[in-house]
């Protein structure tokens, strides 16, 4: 799937309503079988087997994993170009459930985390270093090794932690996220706030 947008959403109890909890749980059971999702898990089953509406809501989307536990429930899903915002609205108010999700498309530059608490979502910045033999002679080279030294993304809570990291693995210091991201011209490391 061309510019693959990864959704992690968290439906979650909300109080006195754990029988509405359960009929979503039900649901997902339902509809996909497996904990590991391999075929026809198109996200519009859902809609189907609720009986929702799915002509004027964006359900271009597959749940690829789910986690079922006693008061949430996790879907990560794949959909094209941008999340499934919409549908997992609609789900929540269907259900009478709360939500969260964390959507990540860097093609098309989102990142997005409605869990402003971080009580079930809690990446707030993501680094994706890129690997580049050129930069190996001075501090990023120390951040490439002691990072793996191949592509990788990491993700961060808070920007105290993304400010420690950079120093503890590449002694790169710096008082923000913006001074941090300013210091990488060359794009061998991209900063991403999740908003």
């Amino acid at each position: 799937m061309a510019n693959c947008c990864l959704d992690t959403v968290v439906f979650h109890s909300l109080e006195g309503c754990q029988e509405d909890f359960n009929r979503l749980k039900d649901a997902v059971s339902a509809c996909f079988s497996i904990a590991s999702i391999t075929s026809d898990a198109s996200f519009d089953r859902l809609f189907i087997y609720a009986g929702l509406p799915t002509d004027e809501i964006y359900l271009r989307g597959t749940m690829v994993h789910k986690d079922i536990q006693d008061t949430c429930l996790t879907l990560w899903c794949d959909s094209c170009w941008i999340p499934l915002s919409d549908a997992y609205r609609m789900i929540s108010e269907f259900y009478h459930v709360g939500y969260v999700y964390c959507a990540e498309e860097p093609g098309c530059g989102i990142y997005v985390n409605t869990d402003a608490s971080g009580r079930f979502l809690n990446n707030r910045y993501k680094v994706i270093l890129y690997w580049e033999e050129e930069v190996f002679d001075h501090s990023l080279g120390t951040l490439m090794q002691n990072a793996g030294g191949d592509d990788a993304d990491f993700y961060f809570p808070s920007e105290d932690k993304l400010l420690q990291w950079f120093e503890e693995n590449g002694d790169i210091t710096a008082s923000s996220a913006e001074e941090l991201s300013a210091m990488f011209p060359n794009e061998s490391v991209a900063i991403h706030l999740f908003e």
